[in-house]
């Protein structure tokens, strides 16, 4: 127990560091060149599937077929938003047509 006191006692003040200590230049070069490295493969082993569980494989599935369903529905309505312009733009006309025409018949 007092071994691993100690052993935390001793954890090199560098490790104690985040990201903000990064950001904010308290690291050398040659330590921001190893966690960008460190960094580059966690991401690497979270893009390998056989590094991903099944657990976060069907939540990053799951994901995907939001941002499908999402993409599909924007393109559904942006396509409806133009056949709309066009159908106001159509009733429009139709309209100036008719007024023409009462305004000669007076």
């Amino acid at each position: 127990c007092e071994r691993q006191e100690n052993d935390k006692a001793a954890v090199d003040p560098k490790e104690m560091r985040g990201e903000d200590d990064l950001l904010a230049g308290g690291y050398d070069e040659e330590e921001k060149m190893e966690i960008t490295a460190q960094q580059e493969e966690q991401l690497l082993r979270e893009d390998d599937p056989r590094q991903t569980s099944g657990h976060e494989r069907k939540q990053m599935l799951a994901a995907l077929a939001s941002a499908s369903i999402i993409e599909g529905a924007k393109t559904k309505s942006d396509q409806s938003i133009e056949e709309l312009k066009s159908s106001n733009e159509q009733l429009l006309a139709r309209m100036d047509h008719l007024i023409g025409q009462l305004e000669r018949c007076e």
